[in-house]
């Protein structure tokens, strides 16, 4: 049972939790996180 409010800015900083919130915001934000997913991955943690 997590609250709305924390999970919507905590994934925000981390990529592994953003994947989680992005099926709750919207596909909008899927694309967004997708690329941002696959740049974590490669090795770089810059936003």
């Amino acid at each position: 049972m997590k609250p709305s409010p924390v999970p919507l800015v905590r994934p925000r900083i981390e990529a592994g939790d953003g994947l989680v919130v992005v099926g709750r915001t919207g596909s909008r934000m899927n694309a967004i996180f997708s690329a941002l997913a696959k740049r974590v991955r490669a090795g770089r943690t810059q936003f």
